[in-house]
């Protein structure tokens, strides 16, 4: 039997009270808002959402961060706010933790906390199953490569890894950096031969 709602939310059973089947339709108004990008809506009828025990919000911590982004926006005074959600989410989440990992570290690169995202995937890397994931390797990899590229006081300074023009060359780098990128991108190649950025990334720590 078809269904009178157009998003798959809390369960596939048909609403069987008042109050469920009116948390549904908002949560259609809630998806219907985001596509229409009326995030003035979709934030209000989420903001209700989550008060609601029987809603699973941790399924659905993408939309959560997405509302935070758009409100706080990672550069603004609150700009820690989305970064404490993932660490609550990362905490909470037990199906997809590679995924609230990869959303949290881009997230610290994007707000030029490179030292910061660096602690986070060395805090997981170590442990199963984050150590068969070659994604969150080259991050770490790249994250070591950046750092080998600028003073302990430059890592805000992007242009301080400008090369000039010149050809790429590792001989001025910190070399304690380069050997741990060397040896994360060895173990992402490991794992996944054919990731063309591992291989790729590889090649300029060899040299």
């Amino acid at each position: 039997m078809a269904s009178d709602f157009l998003f798959d939310s809390f369960s596939s059973k048909a609403p069987q009270t008042a109050r469920k089947r009116h948390l549904k339709t908002l949560y259609d108004l809630m998806h219907v808002s985001i596509l229409r990008q009326d995030l003035q809506r979709a934030s209000a009828a989420w903001a209700i959402l989550i008060r609601c025990p029987d809603f699973d919000t941790r399924r659905l911590w993408r939309i959560g961060l997405g509302f935070l982004l758009h409100q706080w926006g990672p550069d603004g005074t609150n700009g820690e706010r989305p970064i404490d959600f993932l660490k609550t989410v990362m905490l909470q989440e037990k199906n997809n933790k590679h995924g609230v990992l990869t959303e949290l570290v881009l997230l610290l690169i994007k707000m030029r906390k490179f030292h910061e995202a660096l602690e986070e995937l060395e805090l997981y890397l170590p442990s199963f199953p984050y150590q068969e994931n070659p994604v969150l390797h080259i991050y770490a990899g790249a994250l070591h490569l950046f750092l080998a590229q600028v003073g302990p006081n430059q890592e805000n300074n992007i242009s301080a890894v400008s090369t000039n023009g010149q050809p790429f060359s590792i001989e001025s780098f910190d070399e304690s950096h380069i050997r741990v990128a060397r040896d994360h991108f060895i173990r992402a190649c490991d794992i996944d031969p054919d990731n063309s950025a591992g291989n790729y990334y590889l090649s300029l720590a060899a040299r």
